[in-house]
């Protein structure tokens, strides 16, 4: 090609990614605008993230009311520590950190669904096609997600995991070297500490890079490329330079082990250590321990039963939540399977597709074997059904003529438009629906607090104990001491330790519904023993009698 025909056709592709960026940085605009609720995050996770955030801060052991302060990593919480060393509020600059993993998460997609292997690839060069409609189509999936919205005005790291999980995804877009090595275990780490589930796509995933590198060293002659990277057999090879083996491709999945297992060793000497739900996870119903335990082949089957729930809860992570379930499987399967299938047609020969395999058959069997249950916790695998969109446009573009690139790109362009237009026409009414009623709760929420605060001042000495459901809110947003109430409908269990924390006043929110369920059978089966001296719109205040 001409150089004067090499600048134009990189000027005109310069053009086309710039499109791309200011269109899918309008759509981040413009979702944030219509989602946020107009106050800031409130309740559960929330308030524990930064109760916790402020025990490391003070050098204090991570605990909230003496208990579940270490059922999460320390990574996340370690970080609003030294957001509060630096002196700056806690809860706007976690939503910043969001905002800003959501605008890294929609960058890293798009490049890496916008690039591709050549679609004739038998002569073993490494070049790439550009094509930033499949980018465009990538971004989108990210930024219309209800549920990556839902949870980008929280105080969580979810959308911190989401970019670190884009980043290893970026990471293994290229055959496998000891320095990508590197960075992906120092990316492990980072993912673990954040969630310890975040270890089920990583080991995953690396399981199955590790066992295609050691099929791929087992061959006579050089790593399979070329000719032989077009065979059945062979495509899904894991390319890798040779001085990697795979203890090394193994040693970020290691280390993100080690992590997990030293978290637990560090916490389990506290008071009813709870790291990773440890305490709950053989419970029949995690919210509710009376109800016994489960048995290995009763974890079993509840496992194969949450199958399809699990499937479920990932596609809700991707389209709106009003859908049936049916609909959802569907989305789920369609859209992480054209992901696994599109990242071994645009990235053959590279280790890319393996670990979204791995990874997803790993996460997907975990998450149905883990007793709690929210769309949330598809977000991790969100990358995977934003490179089968880029598939899709990038196949359906490529059936122009390989000679007209400009044409090709045009195309993908418009494609990658109308699939933007088509998921932001289906979540856009949700998202701005979920952020009226955001604002509706938290309203009434705050008001809540605030008469809770006013009464305490007026009634309630500084050595009288409280005791509630509602722990966490109560300790962050009153400033005191609160002994936690769990899960349960066991009333004699309840009343128990009430008696055993020695407490004066039982408070509520209105906030989760067994709570307030619990509660009223709690005060309804001893009206004796609870007075209620504080009743308002979404809040109330018994007083404990002997």
């Amino acid at each position: 090609m001409p150089e004067d025909e090499r600048e134009r056709t990189g000027r005109r592709l310069w053009v086309a990614w710039a499109v791309v960026a200011v269109v899918l940085a309008g759509a981040i605009v413009a979702y944030a605008r219509v989602r946020w609720p107009g106050y800031l995050p409130f309740g559960s996770d929330n308030d524990e993230y930064q109760l916790v955030g402020q025990a490391l801060a003070s050098f204090e052991a991570p605990l909230v009311a003496g208990v579940e302060g270490t059922k999460y990593p320390l990574g996340y919480p370690a970080l609003l520590a030294v957001v509060e060393w630096l002196r700056l509020p806690v809860a706007p600059t976690a939503l910043g950190f969001n905002l800003a993993a959501l605008t890294a998460t929609t960058a890293l997609v798009a490049w890496v669904g916008g690039r591709g292997w050549p679609a004739a690839s038998g002569t073993g060069s490494s070049a790439r096609i550009e094509q930033p409609g499949a980018g465009l189509a990538a971004g989108a999936v990210v930024v219309t997600s209800v549920t990556v919205w839902d949870d980008v005005f929280s105080v969580m790291p979810e959308l911190l995991l989401l970019a670190v999980v884009a980043a290893m995804v970026a990471t293994l877009d290229a055959p496998l070297t000891r320095r990508r090595l590197g960075l992906l275990t120092a990316l492990a780490v980072v993912a673990v500490a954040l969630k310890a589930l975040a270890i089920l796509l990583i080991v995953g995933g690396l399981a199955v890079v590790a066992l295609l590198v050691w099929r791929d060293r087992q061959q006579d002659g050089p790593d399979l490329t070329g000719e032989l990277a077009r065979s059945a057999v062979t495509t899904g090879a894991a390319r890798a330079e040779p001085g990697v083996t795979v203890t090394r491709v193994l040693r970020p999945a290691g280390w993100a082990v080690l992590v997990v297992v030293a978290g637990l060793l560090a916490t389990i000497r506290l008071p009813d250590h709870t790291t990773g739900y440890v305490a709950t996870f053989f419970l029949e119903d995690p919210f509710d321990a009376s109800l016994g335990r489960l048995g290995p082949l009763g974890l079993i089957g509840r496992t194969i039963e949450d199958l399809p729930n699990t499937v479920a809860n990932f596609g809700r992570s991707l389209l709106r939540f009003e859908a049936d379930e049916p609909v959802v499987i569907v989305i789920a399967i369609v859209g992480f399977g054209l992901g696994v299938v599109g990242a071994w047609w645009m990235h053959r020969r590279g280790p890319l597709a393996p670990f979204l395999l791995g990874a997803l058959v790993a996460y997907t069997a975990g998450m149905a074997l883990w007793p709690y249950r929210s769309s949330r916790f598809g977000m991790p695998l969100v990358p995977i059904a934003a490179l089968g969109a880029a598939f899709v446009v990038r196949w359906l573009a490529e059936r122009v003529p390989a000679r007209q690139r400009g044409v090709q790109r045009i195309v993908g362009l418009v494609l990658g438009g109308l699939l933007l237009a088509g998921l932001v026409a289906d979540s856009w009414t949700t998202v701005v629906e979920r952020g009226e009623q955001a604002e509706e709760t938290l309203e009434r929420q705050y008001a809540a607090l605030d008469a809770l605060s006013a009464w305490a001042d007026d009634h309630l000495d500084a050595d009288e104990q409280v005791i509630s459901f509602d722990y966490r809110e109560l300790a962050h947003h009153l400033d005191r001491d609160i002994a936690a109430l769990p899960y349960t409908d066991d009333t004699a269990v309840l009343d128990e330790l009430v008696t055993a924390a020695d407490a004066d006043v039982v408070m509520k929110i209105d906030i989760h519904w067994a709570r307030n369920r619990q509660l009223g059978r709690l005060v309804d089966a001893e009206p004796d023993r609870y007075e209620q001296v504080l009743d308002g719109d979404g809040y109330g205040v018994w007083r404990v009698g002997g």
